[in-house]
């Protein structure tokens, strides 16, 4: 298989490799992003788009932000990737607008499996992708994101609604 890998802190990438899940470190002078796309819904401009690593951790895994948004974060909660707001990334509560089906999973790229806030329930897309971007600035920012058009989704699990969402998957 090849080889993903992903900046862990400023100076450092992670190499993970998929099927042994062999984990190397090697340094590096660039930092990396993510890019999430194919979300389809009213969510879908809140999900989609470029997440640059910040250099900061939040449950032992790297912390994203998506560039050209002020509340818009790729975060480890409760064993899953989230999209979230800075609430949610702020308070360590699972919920936002979209989540990785697989529990574990070391790193957003490695996740195949994505559930997606529509505003009133939470729906699998197959066809929404987690890949590695390339080097910081490559591509330009984003446009700016809009507003939330919904209040945040609770997950499956968590029993109740909340407001900007719920508990965990």
């Amino acid at each position: 298989g090849e080889w993903v890998a992903l900046i862990v802190e400023p100076g450092f990438i992670k190499i993970l490799h998929p099927m042994t899940r062999e984990v190397l470190m090697e340094p590096c002078r660039d930092r990396w992003e993510l890019s999430i796309g194919g979300a389809s819904g009213l969510n879908a401009p809140l999900v989609d788009g470029r997440y640059v690593q910040t250099g900061l951790t939040l449950n032992g895994n790297d912390l994203f932000k998506k560039v050209s948004a002020q509340d818009q974060w790729c975060a480890y909660l409760a064993d899953r990737w989230y999209v979230c707001s800075t609430e949610q990334k702020d308070t360590n509560s699972a919920g936002g607008w979209l989540y990785c089906e697989e529990a574990g999973a070391l790193l957003p790229t490695e996740a195949k499996h994505w559930v997606y806030w529509t505003g009133a329930m939470w729906e699998l897309q197959t066809q929404i992708s987690v890949k590695l971007a390339g080097a910081r600035g490559e591509g330009g920012p984003a446009a700016a994101d809009p507003a939330p058009t919904q209040p945040w989704g609770q997950t499956p699990a968590s029993g109740s609604a909340a407001s900007r969402g719920g508990g965990a998957a």
